[in-house]
């Protein structure tokens, strides 16, 4: 990774979605090099999919990087959200919460994703080859 990565303001607007004691805030930030950060924090549910769905939809064919490290609960509409993402878009790289991984991994869904510890880790793995 190069020794400067600027990251823009954020150019998706911070949002939160309430549904029956389920919350789910999203963020994305352009950043160099064509990346995307896509922040998600709470819970990853089927009411609450749909948000991050809207992100990844607004940010299709750039170089996505998912931050899930602050989801605190991850459903099988969460893990279907990120399976559908993998295999629509070459560029998408993930950080992960355990309960995030972990449902990945019941479901079998989290082999076509590429996942990794940090987001450092995850942002190196979509930057152009130099």
């Amino acid at each position: 990774m190069p020794d400067e990565y600027r990251v823009a303001d954020y150019a998706f607007p911070p949002v939160a979605r309430r549904w029956n004691g389920f919350t789910l805030s999203v963020t994305a930030r352009e950043a160099d090099y064509g990346v995307v950060m896509i922040a998600a924090q709470g819970e990853l549910d089927l009411q609450t999919t749909p948000l991050l769905t809207r992100a990844f939809l607004t940010y299709r064919h750039q170089r996505l990087v998912l931050d899930l490290a602050p989801v605190t609960f991850c459903g099988v509409a969460g893990a279907r959200a990120l399976h559908t993402l993998s295999l629509i878009e070459d560029h998408v790289a993930l950080a992960a919460s355990h309960p995030v991984r972990r449902v990945l991994e019941i479901t079998g869904l989290g082999s076509s994703l590429r996942q990794y510890p940090a987001m450092a880790d995850a942002v190196r793995a979509v930057l152009p080859a130099s």
